[in-house]
């Protein structure tokens, strides 16, 4: 409706005037509202391709003849990206029943609030279909987009504060072993500042095996990771520490829920009251999560393969489209053919494996073992992936030589209650593996990067009973490298080849922070890769102090809530530099990094290829400048072995042991004494214990726990094979595959051009 009047000039301030007091007077907050009219609200399964091919039939859409909007509530998004330099949204959105992909104009914003928070939202939309390599394709075009209960101007201030406090607090971090917070059962804490406020009266009164509160504050003007604790009342008696809180902060803002009871009240008299905490995190997803993973698993079942992997690439690989040569290996194994991959760095190799594991649980065919060759890819590779698992109802476990207690008995309950669907394993631990109940792979995917052998992947499969099996590495099998049943696989080899990167050979550069700073100033989105947490932490820091605000650090220490929503700025282009560590994945770099500085080293092979991979996957030119010098080997062999302790401090263990044996008869560990003669030894401290564990493994000594300490005694005098123990055998795969690392990083960059542009066909 439009209106008109005439008026003289002179009178326009008394008519503006007047005119704003009558709409003052008539007019509330709600009339100011801006609304959408829904015309039917709906399920999404209910939005298919005929009805909006019907609902073009009413066209053309215009002021007397509105185009239909629906409303659809409760929805997840589990892929969003942004177009046009940010100011689009595109995302992917189920209801747990169905998916749909929509497109949000303007909407770009709402991207860093999904990533922050993954909250449920309301969609008003239209429906269109568009065309994509020849197929229609249902689209959803938002309207309006809500997020009930969460604020899009919080979330940003709070995204913006994130970055700022992993600088201000990056200490908390850098951990060379992350606390472990996430993954513990219960642990025991301390309350932090119960001596503010009038805190000691409250808590003077608590006794042990009270009831508390855990809540979030995220407002909290010195923390946004703030954890406040209170009594059941709502009495405030405190915060966790900041480095628990930073841990736990990111897992209870997207549902995790812990509950705490007062474990001792400490203090009185002299000294200040004081209160410790036992936390336990509560198993399973929040209730509404877990029903829509449940309904989700329930509702593939049945459907065909085809269908169930298109909704697994969906969650899995957060919307990313599977390439042909992905799809070709995925229906090999689900046709019941072994396969051999080759996937270049970049291409997507634990992709076709892990949709495949996926579809194959889902269709009801057994539990399933992805295999990789050390240790620590283990670890990286099942924090990533099991999250993405459990939201889709499958339930994930890891096996290899370091787990905790609490991650052994998650293992051993997974098998022996059958409960298991999908393992993430060392080879070492399958070598090694003996069955000790029903459980059984029916699939067994093999990562052979660094390379796993054609007889150690024989026995593996031969002890798991002999199932099914995929072999993938991101280059062709050397001739000795023998494969199982060779006759009866399928070779599957990406033909691509990567003429788009440029490589530049500044081994050895001196004055690196100044090729650094030369490639920063350049524009283009820049990943840099260092070695060390630290190392990346200093970098981002002088960056940001030279004028790059919007650099940002990323490495392992960092919780993973916090380290996918890094990827998604990153992604997204509100982080234009990202200065990384260990626990980087290459297959998280979004396609269009125009530049990487290899600043540091990995700790194999694959890594760097995959590193220098990550450039240009969009096909568009990229460079990769070689940085990394001779002098950052140390500090990745530094850390390896307080990992994993060599045979020579082993021995110069056992020498200290036998030593102290002799003198005075009982060995005891902790102990000061003892202590002393190891550090008089030059063992590190952290390599002390891990070492006592593999000469236990091996027989070489015995322990018994009193309750306080180890006591240890000594085996007999005949030899022992340091190889019965998993630690050791696992700790000489990481130190060859380091020595691997050395020859190809410093090898002619011919070669390290071709490993990444070129890898090879199946033989």
């Amino acid at each position: 409706m439009a209106a008109g009047l005439t008026i003289r000039a002179e009178r326009i301030p008394e008519f503006t005037r007047r005119f704003e007091e009558v709409a003052s007077a008539r007019l509330t907050p709600d009339d100011l509202v801006p609304t959408v009219p829904i015309d039917s609200e709906v399920v999404l399964s209910a939005v298919t391709i005929p009805v909006a091919e019907q609902l073009q039939r009413l066209a053309p859409f215009g002021a007397g003849n509105p185009e239909p909007i629906f409303a659809a509530r409760g929805l997840v998004a589990v892929t969003t990206r942004v177009m046009s330099d940010g100011a689009h949204l595109r995302l992917g959105v189920t209801d747990g029943d169905a998916f749909a992909e929509a497109v949000g104009f303007r909407l770009g914003d709402a991207s860093e609030l999904l990533a922050f928070t993954r909250a449920r939202i309301d969609l008003a939309f239209t429906v269109v279909v568009d065309r994509w390599e020849d197929r229609p394709r249902l689209q959803l075009i938002v309207q309006d987009l809500k997020t009930p209960g969460v604020e899009l101007a919080d979330v940003l201030t709070d995204g913006r504060i994130l970055v700022d406090r992993l600088f201000a607090r990056s200490a908390d971090y850098l951990a060379e072993e992350p606390l472990g917070l996430e993954d513990a059962g219960a642990f025991y804490t301390k309350v932090a500042g119960v001596t503010f406020e009038g805190r000691q009266d409250i808590v003077r009164a608590l006794r042990a095996g009270d009831a508390l509160v855990l809540r979030r504050e995220p407002d909290n003007p010195h923390d946004p990771h703030a954890v406040k604790v209170l009594t059941e009342a709502g009495a405030q008696i405190g915060y966790l520490s900041g480095r628990v809180a930073s841990r736990l902060a990111p897992s209870m803002d997207t549902g995790a829920r812990y509950t705490a009871n007062v474990s001792q009240v400490t203090g009185g008299g002299e000294r200040a009251w004081g209160v410790n905490l036992y936390v336990r995190r509560e198993n399973g997803l929040p209730r509404e999560e877990a029903d829509l993973s449940r309904t989700l698993r329930m509702g593939w079942t049945l459907l065909p393969l085809d269908e169930i992997t298109e909704r697994v690439r969906v969650h899995l690989c957060r919307g990313r489209m599977l390439r042909d040569v992905q799809s070709t290996a995925i229906r090999a194994l689900l046709g019941g053919r072994s396969v051999r991959g080759i996937f270049g760095p970049g291409r997507g190799r634990r992709t076709v494996m892990e949709v495949a594991a996926a579809v194959w649980v889902v269709a009801g065919r057994g539990p399933v073992v992805l295999c990789a060759p050390l240790q620590s890819q283990v670890d990286r590779w099942y924090e990533r992936l099991a999250g993405r698992l459990q939201e889709i109802g499958l339930r994930c476990a890891r096996a290899h030589g370091g787990l905790r207690f609490r991650q052994r008995q998650i293992l051993a309950e997974g098998m022996q209650t059958g409960a298991l669907e999908v393992l993430v394993a060392s080879v070492e631990y399958l070598r090694q593996w003996r069955p000790s109940g029903p459980w059984r792979p029916s699939l067994i995917l093999v990562d052979s990067e660094p390379t796993i052998d054609g007889t150690t992947l024989a026995a593996v499969v031969q002890a798991l009973g002999d199932p099914l099996w995929g072999w993938f590495s991101s280059r062709s099998p050397e001739p000795a490298v023998a494969l199982p049943h060779l006759e009866a696989t399928e070779g599957v080899s990406d033909p691509f080849l990567r003429t788009n990167l440029r490589l530049v050979d500044r081994r050895e550069a001196g004055d690196r922070d100044a090729l650094i700073s030369a490639v920063c100033a350049r524009g283009d989105k820049t990943l840099l890769f260092t070695g060390a947490r630290a190392a990346a932490v200093e970098l981002a820091s002088r960056l940001r102090e030279a004028g790059n605000e919007r650099a940002a650090y990323y490495h392992g220490g960092l919780p993973l809530r916090v380290r996918e929503v890094l990827e998604q700025l990153f992604a997204d282009g509100k982080i234009p530099i990202l200065v990384a560590a260990d626990g980087f994945a290459a297959d998280a770099a979004p396609g269009d990094v125009r530049q990487v500085v290899v600043a540091g080293l990995p700790t194999t092979r694959g890594d760097l290829a995959e590193i220098i991979g990550s450039a240009g996957l969009d096909g568009r030119q990229a460079t990769v400048t070689l940085a990394y010098r001779r002098d950052d080997l140390p500090a990745a062999e530094g850390v390896l072995v307080e990992r994993h302790p060599t045979r020579e401090m082993l021995a110069s263990l056992y020498r200290v042991l036998r030593s102290e044996a002799e003198r005075g008869g009982a060995v005891t560990w902790p102990d000061e004494t003892l202590g002393a003669a190891l550090r008089s030894a030059g063992l590190p401290p952290k390599a002390v214990g891990l070492g006592l564990d593999i000469l236990t493994e091996a027989g070489v000594i015995q322990r018994e726990y009193d309750g306080d300490r180890w006591r240890i005694t000594l085996g007999g005098p005949d030899r022992k094979d340091l190889t019965t123990s998993l630690r050791f055998a696992e700790g000489r795969r990481e130190a060859e595959a380091l020595a691997a690392l050395e020859t190809f990083a410093f090898g002619p960059l011919t070669e390290i051009l071709q490993a990444v542009a070129s890898p090879g066909a199946v033989r």
